[in-house]
C-alpha cells in the first residue's frame, strides 16, 4: 500500500472504476485528495511544498522545501538547498581534479604548461584500456581514479588537440 503525500493515508495499488482496473502505483496522492482524471497534482504539490520549510545546514537559511532537490522515489528533500548543493558539487569536482593533476605531476608532460588547471586534460595512452572518462566522474573513490590515471598522460589542451590531430606523438614512458 502507498501513502498519500498530502493526507498520509494508505491507498491501494490497483482499483476498479466502472468495471475497469486502474493502476495507481505511480500516484503520489490518494483518490480523495486527487480524484481520478482531474490532473490536479501539480497544484497539490506546490501547495504542499509552500507550506513546509526547512533550514539548509550549509547556508543556515530557512527556505521552502521546493528550494531543495527531491530524492528519487522518496517524499523527503535533500539535506542542502539547491544553491548549496551546486556549490558543494563544484567544490568536490575541483578538489578531485586538483588531486588528479597533482598525482600526475601538476604540469603538461609534453610542454610543462602549469598556469591554469582548467587547461590541463587527461589523455588515455591506450584508448582500449579506458574503463571510464575521468571528466565524467561523480562519486568515485580516488583509489579507483588513481588506477585510471595510471593509464593517462597529463597534457595541456593545446598538446591534447595536437596529439589527436597527429601532429605530436606521445613519447614512450
Amino acid at each position: 500500500m502507498k501513502k498519500c503525500l498530502k493526507c498520509n493515508t494508505e491507498f491501494p495499488s490497483w482499483i476498479k472504476i466502472n468495471n475497469k482496473s486502474h493502476n495507481l502505483r505511480n500516484r503520489k496522492f490518494c483518490l480523495d485528495c486527487s480524484p481520478f482524471k482531474k490532473h490536479n497534482t501539480k497544484n497539490l504539490l506546490i501547495y504542499e511544498l509552500e507550506q513546509t520549510k526547512k533550514i539548509c545546514p550549509k547556508c543556515k537559511i530557512e527556505k521552502p522545501t521546493y528550494d531543495f532537490y527531491r530524492r528519487r522515489n522518496d517524499a523527503n528533500c535533500s539535506v542542502y538547498c539547491k544553491l548549496c548543493t551546486t556549490i558543494i558539487t563544484t567544490e568536490r569536482q575541483r578538489s578531485v581534479k586538483q588531486k588528479a593533476v597533482d598525482y600526475l605531476g601538476g604540469k603538461c608532460s609534453l610542454c610543462d604548461y602549469d598556469k591554469y588547471i582548467g587547461a590541463l586534460e587527461f589523455h588515455h595512452i591506450n584508448p582500449a584500456e579506458k574503463d571510464f572518462s575521468i571528466a565524467e566522474l561523480k562519486l568515485t573513490s580516488f583509489e579507483k581514479i588513481k588506477s585510471e590515471l595510471d593509464k593517462c598522460l597529463l597534457v595541456c589542451a593545446n598538446c591534447h588537440r595536437e596529439i589527436h590531430g597527429g601532429i605530436i606523438e606521445i613519447p614512450p614512458r
